[in-house]
């Protein structure tokens, strides 16, 4: 199955910021879901910039209770700036055209829970939830791979 068709019939919700949304407003969104995991930076054109995990914002967050602080984590804590400034801005995404199946390995690899597919200019074109496909597995083993 093509990853558009997944989208198609199982459209994913891709929790998304602004760039120059705080780390409050990154904040309120992750946890305004029972579930987010991964929140992308996305620019008024529905581009997508750039990634933020969960565990990334938890260790900006929780920063100032640790032991012992690298030097990073201190010019981390003190430049707490927008959303852009604290995103990752290499992300595994999706292509439309690729096979589910050829997608899949990547969640586990990169520890995600939601992926965002992208056009090929890099525009939002939906988002595939992990346990969505697990579901369906569960369901059907032999269905979303046809």
């Amino acid at each position: 199955m093509k990853v558009s068709e997944w989208i198609s019939r199982f459209p994913g919700h891709i929790v998304t910021i602004h760039p120059e949304d705080s780390l409050e407003q990154v904040v309120d969104q992750l946890l305004a879901g029972p579930c987010v995991q991964d929140i992308y930076v996305v620019s008024g054109a529905d581009l997508v910039l750039g990634h933020l995990s969960h565990k990334r914002l938890a260790s900006l967050l929780l920063a100032e209770h640790r032991p012992i602080h690298t030097r990073r984590q201190i010019m981390e804590r003190v430049v707490l700036g927008p959303a852009e400034e604290l995103m990752e801005g290499e992300f595994v995404f999706a292509r439309p055209d690729e096979e589910l199946d050829d997608v899949l390995c990547r969640f586990v690899d990169h520890d995600l829970q939601d992926m965002v597919v992208l056009d090929a200019q890099g525009v939002l074109a939906g988002g595939i939830n992990l346990n969505t496909v697990l579901r369906e597995i569960r369901k059907r083993p032999n269905v979303i791979f046809d």
